[in-house]
């Protein structure tokens, strides 16, 4: 090996159970980093708590999350995961719509997990897009251009929310067209 390489760096494989996997996401969840806003202060039970460790942040667990109420290893929990955002028409950055399609996606886990209670076999991708005024940063049109989720409720729910959704303007004016696919699927504790 010769001073100019690279360093070997070895791979270890870890293997993680899923039932951490999945207190670790509802406790980051509580405290707003997978999008959506951090628990509103309030006085810390600390008898119940030690919320530094249940929380990596510097934010006030919620009431579930802090008493440690995890759903039951047989309740499926509804993940939903937003990606593949692309840009097809329009000067809005897509630094910009990532990070608001990243920060929304809590919102859109609103909608699927009411039908996942209903249906616990429920999952699939819904394909969502929608047009932004680059004079208002509002959005003037949402649809669903594809799903394999086939669930209308659900798919209803997501545009309702995306509609809601808003944007900086941009210098132009000019609308700005977004497709963006949410993943959702269920994972037991």
């Amino acid at each position: 090996m010769s001073p100019s390489d690279p360093p070997v760096v070895p791979v270890v494989p870890v293997r993680i159970a899923l039932p951490s996997v999945a207190a670790m996401l509802l406790a980051l969840s509580a405290c707003g980093l997978l999008g959506g806003e951090p628990a509103p202060d309030k006085p810390a039970d600390k008898a119940a708590v030690n919320c530094a460790e249940q929380c990596p942040c510097e934010c006030t667990c919620d009431d579930k999350a802090a008493k440690g109420d995890l759903p039951d290893k047989d309740t499926p929990y509804g993940m939903v995961f937003a990606g593949n955002v692309r840009v097809s028409e329009g000067t809005l950055p897509l630094s910009s719509i990532k990070s608001r399609v990243a920060t929304e996606r809590l919102a859109l886990r609103e909608c699927y997990v009411p039908a996942l209670e209903k249906n616990p076999e429920l999952k699939g991708e819904v394909d969502v897009q929608f047009t932004v005024s680059g004079g208002t940063g509002k959005i003037i049109a949402a649809i669903v251009r594809e799903s394999t989720l086939n669930d209308k409720e659900v798919e209803s729910c997501v545009t309702k929310k995306v509609k809601g959704w808003t944007f900086p303007k941009t210098e132009d004016g000019k609308e700005t067209v977004v497709r963006f696919t949410a993943a959702m699927f269920a994972a037991s504790l």
